[in-house]
């Protein structure tokens, strides 16, 4: 699935109970769709915010991209996930660089 689909519209089908969805992947028919949402809804809460879906569409806003890449260079640095899911609430509806949401978290995690 993650290979022919994007992962912030397969949470987002996951998290809206969207099986008609997750039945256009081959190899998953209803009743897969339905244990896949009866198993993972509620796991995405932190990572759910990673993407900005604007309402209606199954793809990713602008910021995603950006924001992910930012993650990724956080937890290069040696940051937890614990640490960096504590500072997303912050991002919520910003359109930043990476460059940017870098620096942000990095004053964010240093104000504590």
């Amino acid at each position: 699935m993650l290979a022919s689909g994007r992962p912030e519209a397969i949470v987002k089908a996951i998290e809206e109970e969207d099986d008609a969805y997750l039945t256009k992947f081959p190899g998953v028919g209803k009743k897969t769709a339905r244990q896949m949402i009866l198993d993972l809804k509620g796991k995405f809460k932190e990572s759910i915010g990673l993407f900005d879906l604007p309402a209606g569409e199954g793809g990713a806003g602008q910021q995603a991209p950006d924001l992910a890449e930012a993650v990724d260079a956080l937890k290069a640095l040696g940051y937890s996930e614990k640490e960096i899911n504590r500072i997303l609430p912050a991002f919520r509806g910003k359109n930043l660089t990476a460059e940017q949401y870098i620096k942000e978290a990095l004053a964010l995690m240093l104000n504590g």
